[in-house]
């Protein structure tokens, strides 16, 4: 139901396989209206040396994760880019358990459809052009940087699963406003 790098950015490169692409889409119906929030990611993560994991079975792993978050229908649209890598340990010579230490940096970009926003006379653009009063102060394409580290711990045998891991980040949401007031970290 979600994808593992959104989770955490020590699962990269932790899958099964070399290489591992993940999708999720989500568009929940509120109060019977489709399209008010829609969420689309999309993951992709490999192995990095392969040849030499036969030899020490501890390996680096890395990923990119792509996250698109509508609302109302894409009147706003943020954008997530993010780029994971992680070192896996293998703690037991079966390969049973394992940690993984992983890093990342988040590219972050908001865009508002100004065209289709409609507050009365709070807010529309048109009226830029008559000098009416207007609170425009919306910036064109905000973007911003965030990073992230991560543990994770795999323990599996034949019989159970257990995965357990941590995530710490400086999230900083794009400010969309030109306002010294709007803190949007």
């Amino acid at each position: 139901f979600s994808v593992s790098q959104y989770q955490n950015a020590a699962a990269a490169g932790a899958g099964s396989y070399d290489s591992r692409f993940q999708a999720n889409y989500r568009n929940p119906v509120i109060d019977g209206v489709s399209g008010l929030f829609q969420t689309a990611t999309f993951s992709l993560d490999s192995r990095i040396g392969k040849e030499v994991e036969e030899i020490s079975r501890n390996y680096f792993g890395y990923g990119i994760l792509f996250v698109n978050d509508r609302v109302m229908n894409g009147v706003m649209q943020n954008n997530y880019f993010t780029a994971n890598v992680a070192y896996h340990i293998f703690l037991d010579d079966n390969l049973y358990s394992h940690l993984a230490g992983g890093i990342g940096v988040t590219y972050a970009r908001t865009s508002l459809d100004n065209s289709r926003l409609r507050f009365g006379d709070q807010y529309d653009y048109r009226d830029l052009l008559t000098y009416a009063s207007t609170l425009e102060n919306i910036a064109a394409y905000p973007k911003s940087l965030s990073f992230n580290a991560a543990l994770m711990y795999t323990r599996h045998d034949g019989k159970k699963f257990l995965q357990t891991g941590a995530m710490v980040y400086k999230y900083d949401k794009p400010n969309v406003t030109y306002t010294p007031l709007n803190k949007a970290s």
